[in-house]
């Protein structure tokens, strides 16, 4: 539900023969590592970039991974080798392997922005509807949306503006081959709206949205061997679906109502009329571009689960290969619905039950009589998202220099039809089965016959230094809606995918990616009768042609943004306890030494003292030596906010200390005879953020209580 060609490339390798330069090998035994670097590049690369030259790849993605991660945008998703750090839960959990060890979080987040311009011009082989209707007040007149739109979770609602956060987190304890992580993203999204009033959009879709947001998804990946890791995330998500748009029947059969009902304004035959068919017939009918309705509709499926499983083999630095599935995700809609009819509707509405003769038929074909200025209530439906397998790799021609290729498959074959089921008999359904609709007068069917879907990308990063790495990307996104089948709510047309983007890596562990893309399609088309659920002038197609008669023009173009920020999880929690000390007026600011030098301690500060240090945690020397160690988990400029933050710490269980250094106030745990037994004590409770100090017994630090001192 989106509005959102390929180059031949030539390969030059009697160059990197005739160059004599310092690489890896393949293998240990191979005497000429580019010469094997050439057979890889040709044999497996060159028929990814071949396979998107193939005409039956007309159909291919629709509205999934758009806005997901910054690496993965700057390199058009072709990642699959190279998974982007925690989104790899999505891309490829194998790839968690190659995640930092210690506790990393990230967040960031994906602004999409859309500009669709829609052009509808007259047919000029077109004679016209009944009566010769052939003025259709829409001909020559453009629309653009003027934001995007998509669903709020936990607001419930509605917003005219596109993101795509991002919050993650993972762990890895030292020398292990489990990795875990826990993120959120959204896999499918798009959303579109049309606020002007008169824009000619709005009786195909004055706006719609379709998402699917993933809240929690557990991930684990194990290193089998040195070359092989294998992964796989369990997602729980939210999908939603809405739309509302205004509608109209330009037909032949519904053309008839007016044509009769001009006819008959005047034709009154006392008693006669009153009792079969009082003028005008048809209450005056509809117009073929008269506005008859609206429709609101929102629905969704809070608990709609997938899972992802991938593979990742990196048998030497210079190659890795990946594969990923991801399954099907099958969600039950429910929701609300709205349709509010025009005077002219009820018009004719009433007229069916406007006399003995009219009831009577009514009855029999099960019409509507009784007039309502609208409908409201429950509605529900089926959707499905489609199984995907996404396979890439990855060549290292140079050291700094890395070449990615992805194939990618989508089961969109799935989606046969959409269909909503309401809780009564609508009447606008009632009325237009009488014209040849057979979906019933409680089920909104439009036929959808989507094609399963290949398409491929191509990637390069490039290493300028140990800080800078820089991306280019582009992929093929061809359309995989039916043309037949084409309309303004699932208005995908092909697209071209252009990426870009860098990564900054900082001494502190912090790692910012940005991404950028531009996806384009200069023109579309759907010509005269081209689909029936836009413009089909046939009479028997009457849900839903609102312009037909009409020739369709759109242009797409959408800008995306994308940020996001790894980091350890000390270096954030420091980031955050400087911050929130700057905005307290009250706060004397605070210092975290994390990653640097080991410190000396310097004479104790007076404190409160502390129960020691329990058993259990780590065992008393039986002599008092030189040194002794202890684990230093912050330092801060006051006193009164290091209690504070030892809080943190004893709700864990943990006997904290305060003790007063040259640079301030610091936080201390623990008493051990010897430097290994406090390293095995951080690595056993996970204590990342803790650095080991040496102190000598005249040294030994006091003990302070969680009171704040007077």
């Amino acid at each position: 539900m989106t509005r959102i060609s390929a180059s031949p490339y030539g390969f030059r390798y009697g160059s990197l023969l005739a160059t004599d330069m310092a690489y890896p090998h393949p293998t240990r035994s191979d005497p000429r590592p580019l010469a094997c670097l050439q057979w890889f590049w040709f044999r497996l690369l060159l028929p990814l970039v071949c396979l998107g030259s193939m005409p039956w790849v007309a159909q291919a993605t629709f509205i999934e991974q758009m806005a997901i991660d910054a690496k993965a945008i700057a390199l058009c998703n072709t990642v699959t080798a190279d998974p982007p750090g925690i989104l790899a839960i999505h891309y490829n959990p194998a790839g968690l392997t190659l995640m930092p060890e210690g506790k990393y979080v990230t967040t960031g987040a994906t602004i999409p922005i859309v500009k669709i311009s829609s052009r509808y011009d007259a047919d000029p082989d077109f004679e016209g509807f009944l009566g010769g209707y052939n003025n259709d007040p829409l001909a020559g007149t453009e629309g653009t949306n003027t934001s995007g739109q998509m669903y709020v979770p936990i607001v419930n609602g509605e917003m005219d503006f596109l993101v795509s956060p991002v919050l993650g987190m993972s762990y890895r304890k030292p020398k292990s081959r489990w990795t875990f992580a826990l993120g959120n993203y959204t896999p499918f999204a798009v959303g579109f709206a049309h606020d002007d009033a008169l824009d000619p959009v709005r009786y195909g879709a004055r706006h719609a949205y379709a998402q699917h947001f993933v809240y929690m998804a557990p991930s684990v990946s194990y290193q089998l061997t040195d070359t092989l890791s294998l992964g796989m995330t369990v997602g729980v998500g939210q999908t939603a679906v809405g739309v509302g748009l205004d509608m109209r029947s330009p037909n032949d059969l519904v053309t008839l109502t007016r044509v009769l009902g001009d006819a008959t304004e005047d034709l009154e035959i006392p008693v006669l009329s009153e009792l079969t068919f009082p003028p005008p017939w048809f209450g005056g009918g509809l117009g073929p571009y008269d506005h008859l309705a609206s429709l609101e509709l929102a629905t969704r499926d809070d608990f709609s689960p997938n899972y992802n499983i991938g593979l990742l083999w990196r048998p030497e630095g210079w190659f890795s290969l990946g594969l990923v599935y991801q399954s099907a995700i099958k969600a039950q809609l429910t929701g609300r619905y709205q349709i509010d009819y025009t005077d002219q509707f009820q018009n004719m509405i009433e007229w069916f039950g406007s006399s003995p003769t009219l009831l009577t038929i009514s009855g029999m074909l099960n019409l509507p009589f009784d007039a309502t200025p609208s409908q409201s209530g429950t509605v529900s439906a089926e959707y499905n998202l489609p199984q995907r397998v996404q396979a890439g790799i990855k060549v290292k021609p140079f050291e700094r220099l890395s070449l990615l290729a992805d194939v990618h498959w989508a089961d969109w074959s799935t989606l046969k039809e959409d269909r909503f089921v309401f809780d009564q008999d609508i009447q606008l359904l009632q009325l237009v089965k009488v014209l040849g609709y057979t979906g019933g007068n409680r089920s909104l069917v439009l036929p959808r016959e989507f094609k399963d879907t290949w398409h491929w990308s191509v990637g390069l990063q490039y290493r300028f230094t140990d800080w800078l790495t820089v991306f280019l990307g582009y992929e093929r996104r061809p359309t995989s809606v039916s043309p037949a089948h084409f309309d303004n709510i699932y208005s995908l047309p092909d697209l071209d995918s252009y990426g870009g983007g860098c990564s900054l890596t900082f001494e502190n562990g912090l790692q910012l990616d940005l991404g950028f893309a531009y996806l384009v399609n200069d023109a579309y088309v759907v010509g005269a009768n081209g689909s029936d659920l836009l413009n089909s002038t046939d009479p028997f197609k009457p849900v839903y042609n609102p312009y037909a008669g009409l020739i369709y023009r759109q242009k797409t173009e959408t800008y995306m943004g994308s940020f996001k920020v790894t980091m350890p999880l000390e270096v954030m929690s420091a980031m955050l306890h400087d911050t929130l000390s700057l905005l307290n007026p009250f706060s004397a600011g605070a210092k975290h030494t994390s990653g640097a030098a080991r410190p000396q301690l310097s004479a104790p500060a007076a404190a409160e003292p502390m129960p020691a240090l329990p058993q259990t945690r780590a065992a008393s020397p039986p002599s008092a030596p030189d040194v002794r160690y202890t684990l230093q988990l912050a330092v801060f400029e006051s006193m009164a906010r290091a209690v504070l933050a030892g809080d943190f710490y004893r709700i864990q269980g943990f006997d904290i200390r305060v003790h007063a250094t040259g640079q301030g106030y610091a936080l201390l745990l623990g008493d051990f005879a010897g430097e290994d037994l406090a390293w095995l004590f951080q690595s056993e409770h996970d204590l990342s953020e803790a650095q080991i100090v040496s102190f000598t017994p005249d040294d030994e630090p006091a003990g302070s209580s969680s009171k704040e001192p007077e």
